[in-house]
């Protein structure tokens, strides 16, 4: 009896092949036979698949070139202060007149700061550095050095008192949101619980907002009472000098943002508007009026006047009238494109000191005054004012001990 046949068909060198121990003879014939069959039928099908390849409109997968993709679009300076209405800003423009004999000649204001900077860990924790580079420049602003030809001195100094590190990394009473997610509607809950003695510190929070936010303030000195936490200033940690919000990294926001809690408004606000009409727009004389906010550099910025109509400008009447003030601290200018305040908006926010946070004046300045003709300059930041005496508890003593 012969051996069972054992056959195996696979590609061997390009060719289907069979192979068998023994078999009768006839058993050979029929497998070269299917052999045969086997491979034109394979043959046949590999033709179609080819064809079929070469009419289709798909193509085998090839990398991409390595060409860099389009930049993002560029970022926008945000600001989360509301504008006031035009009857609130008529309103408190009647309050100011009455209060304009009052501004001394010489005005002279040193607030002291309390800064909060809340982190996680490593993240969004100021460098000492920062911080001193970012109070310079504040200094530098309202001094009216930081403008090419020279700004407006607004008679107001900024001297830091202490800064408070609240890390939410570790610290289980601080809400994580509270730095990574800071915002509009949870600031009043992180004043309320941080804030220090608004009458006589000025509480500047640091934060990574939510939103895009730069920065922003709760309303204006007049919205709220001295004492009240909603006395705040909250921006993003990424804007001071260093920063990472190019093109708002030169510390212009905290300028921008403490500008709106001394009580000035955008310079855009209310669109355009007659010269003539002291009330309307941002409410100060010498900055013209300017029907939107700008974005950009100065060189892009340069000529900008979106207000053209007979009596809403004058470009003849530089610096303080005529086109866009696009270089003023109250617009929305990249950081090296705004560097002044204008006179009006100096004497402004003198007027808004001496009717709304007159507590600045009498806790922070000598003679308990913003008349530097009675007291100091504000070139001559003074020692921190001390805290509150505690109440005093009487002394319990325990009893006498008894001998036996």
């Amino acid at each position: 009896m012969r051996p069972l046949l054992w056959a195996v068909c696979g590609p061997k060198g390009g060719r289907f092949e069979a192979h068998w121990l023994h078999a009768p003879r006839a058993t050979h014939r029929a497998l070269r036979r299917m052999r045969a069959v086997l491979i034109a039928l394979l043959a046949a099908a590999a033709a179609r698949g080819v064809a079929a390849v070469e009419r289709s409109p798909l193509r085998p997968f090839r990398p991409s070139s390595s060409a860099p993709s389009p930049p993002p679009p560029p970022r926008l300076r945000a600001c989360g202060v509301v504008d006031p209405s035009p009857e609130s800003v008529l309103v408190q423009e009647a309050v100011l007149r009455e209060a304009f004999a009052r501004v001394p000649a010489v005005f002279s204001l040193t607030i002291p700061v309390k800064l909060h900077v809340l982190h996680s860990g490593n993240s969004g924790r100021l460098s000492r550095q920062s911080i001193a580079q970012q109070m310079t420049v504040w200094n530098d602003a309202f001094s009216g050095l930081t403008a090419p030809g020279g700004g407006a001195d607004t008679g107001v100094r900024f001297a830091l008192n202490e800064t408070r590190y609240h890390d939410t990394a570790t610290d289980p009473s601080l809400p994580g949101a509270w730095f990574s997610a800071c915002s509009t509607s949870n600031a009043r809950a992180i004043s309320a619980a941080l804030s220090e003695r608004p009458e006589i510190y000025l509480n500047v929070y640091s934060c990574q907002p939510s939103g895009g936010l730069l920065g922003w303030t709760m309303g204006f000195p007049q919205d709220w009472a001295e004492s009240s936490t909603n006395h705040a200033v909250f921006v993003s940690h990424a804007t001071v000098p260093g920063g990472s919000a190019a093109p708002y990294n030169l510390g212009a926001t905290l300028v921008h943002e403490v500008g709106h809690a001394l009580g000035l408004y955008h310079t855009f606000q209310g669109g355009c508007h007659a010269v003539s009409q002291l009330a309307a727009g941002d409410a100060v004389a010498d900055t013209s009026p300017e029907a939107s906010a700008a974005y950009g550099g100065a060189q892009a910025l340069s000529g900008r006047d979106t207000c053209t109509t007979v009596g809403h400008s004058d470009a003849s009447l530089g610096p303080w009238f005529g086109r866009d003030p696009t270089s003023s601290f109250m617009d929305y200018s990249d950081d090296a494109a705004m560097h002044v305040f204008s006179p009006g908006q100096a004497a402004r926010l003198k007027l808004m000191i001496l009717t709304h946070k007159p507590s600045w004046c009498t806790h922070n300045q000598p003679f308990g005054s913003c008349d530097a003709q009675e007291g100091g300059s504000a070139g001559e930041p003074r020692s921190p004012p001390p805290p509150p005496f505690p109440t005093l508890i009487p002394e319990v003593r325990p009893p006498p001990l008894v001998t036996m």
